[in-house]
């Protein structure tokens, strides 16, 4: 099972990654039909309170696209890695690929990251501040990829190089 939910989710992120590169979008025709096969093969394949918690996940994801934060299309795409994946796979991917833009966009532009990190920190205290100066956008779908794909080489317990995290607990 491993291998056939890397390789589709692998698959399914590079779809999305052409897509993201092509028209800065990711098209709800491709990614609508992938989480309900994403939700069905969690059904079949996770016992249901992986799926109940994915679902959860999923709706928490939603929530927080509507913040503004990321594209509609990009929450989209990690609603169906968490349905196939479950919803570990989800969280950490999300956190990695964070990670990864963050680290990617200090390396490009330092200033302007740590201007909008700070303006994106207070718009989550819910202190509404206007951003001066247009923000530099980047895609965020190869960053999803990267972040999917090092969840299932390394933090996946069916991976190749299974780190537990924080002993188990999750």
């Amino acid at each position: 099972m491993y291998i056939l939910r890397t390789v589709i989710a692998a698959v399914i992120c590079l779809a999305a990654v052409i897509f993201d590169y092509k028209t800065t979008k990711i098209p709800n025709k491709f990614i609508f039909p992938v989480i309900i096969l994403s939700f069905i093969i969690s059904l079949i394949c996770y016992p249901l309170i992986n799926t109940g918690f994915s679902v959860l996940f999923v709706v928490l994801l939603f929530f927080f696209g509507m913040t503004g934060w990321m594209g509609l299309g990009d929450i989209k795409l990690l609603m169906a890695l968490s349905l196939i994946g479950t919803w570990k796979m989800g969280l950490f991917t999300f956190a990695l690929s964070s990670i990864y833009l963050m680290i990617f966009g200090f390396l490009v532009s330092p200033y302007e990251t740590g201007f909008y990190a700070k303006k994106m920190l207070n718009r989550f205290k819910l202190k509404k501040e206007p951003l001066y100066k247009k923000s530099t956008k980047y895609k965020f779908a190869p960053f999803i990829t990267l972040g999917a794909l090092s969840y299932s080489i390394i933090f996946d317990p069916a991976g190749p190089i299974h780190f537990e995290v924080f002993g188990g607990f999750l």
